[in-house]
């Protein structure tokens, strides 16, 4: 099963309000995305690219439901794409949630397939979270 055109167009459009144009002194671009999201839909087990394809179809529709403007994530703002998807990651309903981070989730995978971004993060030895040991006297 592999993605429709207009379905990779909806993706880099959802993954451009989420990522910064600019990280780490290196452009972000999404040049390689479309091979990274026909690779995905071929290796992954039917329902996760069933769940990946709904996903993307939630995204691109979010600007009419949740903003109410009429038009996908790709014909809309740069804005209002960020706002949509901060409303989708940030909804109350638990499935449009876990939708949107799974959206989200193989958005990294995604753009960081990216070798010049990666070796920009990795030279820098930055760390996206860090690791602290638990106290002994709060263990429970």
């Amino acid at each position: 099963m592999t993605l429709m055109s207009f379905e990779k167009r909806w993706a880099h459009a959802g993954l451009s309000a989420i990522y910064p144009e600019r990280a780490h002194g290196v452009r972000v671009t999404f040049d390689h995305v479309d091979a990274s999201l026909d690779e995905t839909m071929l290796v992954v087990p039917w329902r996760s690219g069933m769940g990946l394809r709904i996903a993307i179809w939630m995204v691109a529709l979010s600007p009419i439901w949740l903003l109410m403007r009429l038009g996908t994530i790709a014909s809309v703002r740069a804005v209002d794409r960020q706002r949509a998807l901060g409303r989708l990651i940030s909804h109350r309903n638990y499935f449009v949630r876990q939708l949107a981070l799974l959206f989200k989730a193989f958005g990294a995978l995604w753009v960081f397939r990216d070798v010049k971004l990666r070796e920009a993060v990795l030279r820098r030895g930055e760390r996206l979270i860090t690791l602290k040991r638990k106290d002994a006297g709060h263990a429970a």
